[in-house]
């Protein structure tokens, strides 16, 4: 199965439905954190913030490196800078909730994580 027909975001549940673990799913481009991985990221985050059963969420990656960072594809000169801001407008949101959800977020980091 190719890997644009693959979920951006796998849930795994563990410890009897007590632990989440979101694995980003673009090994191919290294897990780059586009607009889509990124809003897919921050839905998962919220719906298991909500959900009583869960006390803690890992997150995980496909392949060998965790992530390279922002994908650089979006970001171009070609782009301009609405899309940039956009971009970084959606990386703010994702950050956002990953601190002010009431569950602990851990990040399962085996491999190689660089900023884009």
């Amino acid at each position: 199965m190719p890997e644009s027909s693959q979920p951006l975001i796998k849930q795994e549940f563990h410890l009897d439905g007590k632990v989440a673990r979101l694995v980003l799913n673009c090994p191919k481009r290294r897990n780059a954190l586009s607009l889509d991985l990124m809003e897919s990221l921050r839905k998962e985050l919220k719906e298991l913030d909500n959900n009583t059963k869960i006390r803690t969420i890992i997150i995980a990656s496909e392949g060998n490196v965790f992530s390279a960072g922002h994908d650089l594809n979006e970001l171009t000169a070609e782009s301009g800078p609405s899309s940039h801001k956009r971009v970084f407008n959606k990386c703010v949101e994702l950050m956002e909730t990953i601190q002010n959800i009431s569950l602990p977020v851990i990040a399962e980091v085996d491999g190689l994580v660089t900023a884009g």
